[in-house]
């Protein structure tokens, strides 16, 4: 019997976004090649992301070091395409103003002398956020019961 030797296409989809997603699940090259390039074995690899497949693991590594270059590149553009998303969604919603609203919200108002100093941590004076400022201006009329 003479074994026939068959080329395999890489197990990776491109989708509409331009995200590569392995197999055919929602785990992204970026995942599996960040947890090869910490020594996860693909074993490890599938045991983590159950829905991958070992074939499909072992094709993406290989895929990974056949076209490292190119793979490099990709990983790096997604990297600052996610810089990019996080800076819109900081600019939009302000991490700290929704910290404050969590705590007065989770608290009903209460404890407003532990909100002051994870407000104290969470803000810097002179920041000029209007909405941080208003809920630090909140806190404080609730301290002083007005």
């Amino acid at each position: 019997m003479v074994l026939a030797i068959v080329a395999e296409p890489a197990p990776l989809k491109n989708t509409a976004d331009n995200v590569v997603r392995v197999g055919k699940t929602r785990v992204t090259l970026d995942t599996v090649v960040a947890v090869f390039k910490q020594g996860t074995t693909a074993e490890e690899i599938v045991y983590r992301y159950p829905s991958l497949k070992h074939a499909d693991v072992y094709g993406t590594i290989a895929f990974y070091l056949n076209h490292q270059q190119e793979v490099e590149a990709y990983l790096l553009q997604r990297q600052q395409q996610a810089q990019e998303v996080r800076k819109m969604n900081e600019a939009k919603f302000d991490p700290q103003a929704y910290a404050i609203d969590y705590l007065l919200a989770k608290f009903n108002g209460k404890h407003v002398e532990i909100i002051e100093v994870v407000m104290t941590l969470l803000l810097t004076p002179g920041t000029g956020d209007r909405r941080a400022s208003e809920k630090r201006s909140l806190l404080h009329r609730r301290r002083s019961g007005a």
